[in-house]
């Protein structure tokens, strides 16, 4: 098993130094992956996470003011440290109250000593007992295999294999399947809100298969969660038909193959994937994520959102749920006037009514957020090409990947693209994201409207200084503006949608010499 805080506070000799709970009780069941001595305020620069920190602290946090002690605590929540541990015998006899606070927030469990033990048998029998577990926890994994493995070949069907490793593992058991339908229950029904654990199951990088278990007799650790995907993964993909639009739709929710911006030739097949999976050429899309807790707590609430999107006219939905996190995106076909604008040439038909669909499927999500305490929603923007659509796919997924929003709430594209932005190592990179998120390639091949955008953005968006800088009048400004609304589906009323849009453009400018659109077909070719 997985040694805990509360684990080292009862079975190492930290138990004989009188431990008293200071901070974040909640937490004591934080993994400890070792313990750790360092009096450094900068600590956290040579932790990794999960580490039990323990200081004498009386010279270290005697400097310190109660920003600065905030911060400490800052920097160990972090990095993910396990919890803090503190020596009051000499000196300090009282965490500080601003560090006790700040701990409090952040969920930091701080763990005061009353009596003396030597830090270096502290961290040894600490270690010691984690290096124990570790053995013994492999044993366990291993026979846990084993006992998989045998009594697996029998299973026929999802529901058989659900009974199955509910015996085994003495849990619940729930499995839904790629499109998030449930597939088998097995075991006492699980209560909204008791703490169970997601394993995804995979076959080839396309997922299969979601399961969910309880707790109550056993926390599954990633050893155990990872030993019990690769033997069940086994057995789903032999009962689990191959099938080629599962793959698709795999391949189209994934983001570009390199995590960042997506390639002209990449862009191209998963156009033709899109047209394979039933979408007529002229579509705008919309895509989505939703995070859950608990599969069987949210049901319903996945439920809601496919009804949802369902109910928008002309709309289609594909899905594909991966652990906790159901990626998607909503088709509309549209006219090439269905905002009951004049008819354009090109792309910019097709984005006409974009901002109402946009709003529509985020009025979807954030329903459903608002219901539902145990999700996140992420939404998207709403796009006509198949390029933009991965880009802001991997926007998303990178976004998630690295901090999931907090549950309960919904964030966009526009929210987390310049942190995304920020992200990426290399420069030319980020900025043929960028573009590829917000221009697109037939707003970027309008010369005269990236001009006029970038116009805008070096004036602060005031009217009247972009004229001046454009040497046109004030109605042409506007009929290209609005033009620019039609092509990207995109208003200069759209806060942050819109100084994104400016910003791109401004990006396209300064980095293309060739015409706004050279550098970053460039870089999406490699």
């Amino acid at each position: 098993m997985t040694v805990t805080v509360k684990d080292a506070l009862e079975r190492s000799v930290l138990a004989q130094a009188d431990p008293t709970v200071e901070a974040a009780p909640e937490a004591l069941g934080n993994a400890v992956r070792w313990a750790y001595t360092n009096e450094r305020y900068d600590v956290a620069r040579f932790l990794s996470g999960g580490e039990l920190v323990i200081v004498e602290g009386s010279a270290l946090f005697a400097r310190l003011d109660d920003v600065e002690l905030a911060g400490y605590v800052d920097s160990l929540a972090r990095i993910g440290a396990a919890g803090l541990v503190v020596e009051l015998v000499e000196g300090l006899r009282d965490v500080p109250a601003a560090l006790r606070s700040r701990a409090g927030e952040r969920g930091v469990p701080v763990i005061g000593l009353r009596s003396r033990v030597p830090f270096v048998d502290a961290c040894q029998s600490v270690n010691t007992l984690i290096v124990k577990d570790q053995f013994l926890m492999q044993m366990e994994v291993d026979a846990l295999s084993t006992v998989l493995r045998r009594e697996l070949a029998q299973a026929d069907d999802a529901q058989q294999v659900g009974a199955c490793l509910s015996r085994i593992c003495g849990e619940s058991v729930a499995i839904f399947d790629a499109d998030g339908l449930p597939v088998a229950f097995a075991g006492p029904a699980m209560a909204r809100g008791e703490t169970t654990v997601l394993i995804a199951i995979g076959r080839q990088d396309v997922p299969v298969a979601t399961l969910e278990l309880s707790q109550r007799v056993r926390l599954f650790d990633e050893r155990t969660r990872t030993q019990i995907a690769q033997v069940v993964g086994q057995v789903m993909a032999a009962l689990t038909p191959s099938d080629v639009s599962a793959s698709m739709i795999a391949r189209v929710l994934a983001g570009p193959v390199d995590g960042v911006h997506v390639g002209r030739e990449e862009a191209h097949d998963v156009g033709q994937m899109l047209g394979a999976l039933g979408f007529p050429e002229r579509t705008l899309y919309y895509p989505f994520a939703l995070g859950m807790r608990s599969l069987v707590s949210s049901a319903e609430g996945m439920e809601r959102l496919l009804s949802g999107f369902a109910a928008i006219d002309g709309a289609q939905t594909l899905c594909l749920l991966d652990g906790g996190v159901l990626f998607g995106l909503v088709g509309k076909e549209v006219s090439d006037a269905a905002d009951g604008a004049p008819r354009m040439d090109g792309e910019a038909a097709g984005m006409a009514g974009a901002g109402a669909f946009a709003s529509a499927c985020a009025d979807v999500l954030r329903g459903v957020a608002r219901e539902d305490g145990g999700v996140w929603a992420f939404g998207g923007r709403a796009v006509a090409e198949a390029g933009m659509l991965v880009d802001v796919i991997g926007v998303m997924r990178a976004c998630i990947r690295v901090s999931a929003p907090r549950w309960g709430s919904v964030r966009t594209v526009y929210d987390e693209l310049l942190v995304r932005f920020a992200q990426v190592g290399r420069t030319e990179r980020a900025v043929a994201m960028l573009l590829g998120v917000m221009l697109g390639e037939a707003l970027a091949s309008d010369v005269t409207l990236v001009g006029t955008l970038a116009a805008c953005f070096d004036s602060g968006d005031n009217k009247t200084r972009a004229c001046g800088r454009l040497g046109i009048r004030r109605q042409t400004l506007y009929n290209r503006l609005d033009k620019v609304h039609r092509m990207s589906g995109i208003a200069s009323d759209d806060g942050a949608a819109w100084s994104l849009l400016l910003f791109a453009a401004r990006l396209a400018l300064d980095v293309c010499d060739d015409g706004p659109q050279a550098r970053w077909r460039a870089g999406g070719t490699s």
